[in-house]
């Protein structure tokens, strides 16, 4: 069932190929458009990396690509909002269970570079927001330190690179799993009441490592 599948693939990337040197090398002004490739990511995990608190904010949720088939290989993703709990340590210590969503602002746009005969390039920019919707002091779930969400006072970019798969067997399979990564600033947050002061020196800033896996 596995090499069916596989073999499905090959074909679909083939044919999509196919259309994509059609397209390049049509004179026809009227030349109707190439196909448009759609690939359904249901297991879709988002980690990010505070760098200031030392904690591993992971999200899953689900993504759903589009990608032109031909040049510039234009690329929009559009991924669904997503709500974690993480644990703020010091050694053994339970500072704080934060509870904290992350809300895309628009899909996803790029493009995927072809490198010759090998993997392409893929660069997309992110833009979303940030929201703290709980902060229980020493993960006490009966406290709340923000009474209100606090949100990132303007959305965060986010710029993501990686890599689409390539064989010489199979060429290049856009519905292989792709993992991007890239860094992100986070923006001032605002609307956290008196936490606000004492909250933007820890959580906002640059350098937040990203890495989102994206699976079928």
């Amino acid at each position: 069932m596995r090499r069916f599948t596989r073999l499905r693939r090959t074909v679909i990337t083939a044919a999509t190929l196919s259309a994509t040197a059609a397209a390049v090398f049509a004179t026809s002004v009227h030349a109707e458009a190439a196909p448009s490739l759609y690939i359904n990511h249901k297991h879709t995990t988002v980690t990010t990396h505070l760098k200031n608190l030392g904690v591993d904010v992971v999200f899953t949720t689900t993504e759903r690509t589009k990608a032109e088939s031909m040049p510039p290989f234009a690329l929009e993703s559009k991924i669904e909002p997503a709500q974690t709990r993480a644990a703020w340590r010091l050694a053994d210590l339970r500072i704080a269970t934060l509870q904290i969503k992350m809300i895309p602002d628009g899909p996803a746009t790029g493009n995927a570079t072809p490198t010759g005969q090998g993997p392409m390039d893929v660069k997309v920019t992110q833009k979303l927001d940030i929201q703290i919707q709980r902060i229980e002091p020493l993960g006490i779930k009966e406290f709340n330190l923000v009474g209100a969400p606090c949100t990132t006072s303007t959305p965060a970019e986010l710029v993501l690179t990686g890599q689409i798969p390539f064989s010489e067997d199979e060429g290049t399979d856009f519905f292989a799993p792709l993992t991007l990564k890239g860094d992100l600033t986070i923006p001032p947050l605002a609307g956290c009441g008196a936490l606000t002061p004492l909250l933007n020196p820890i959580a906002s800033g640059p350098g937040n490592a990203v890495t989102v896996e994206l699976k079928e």
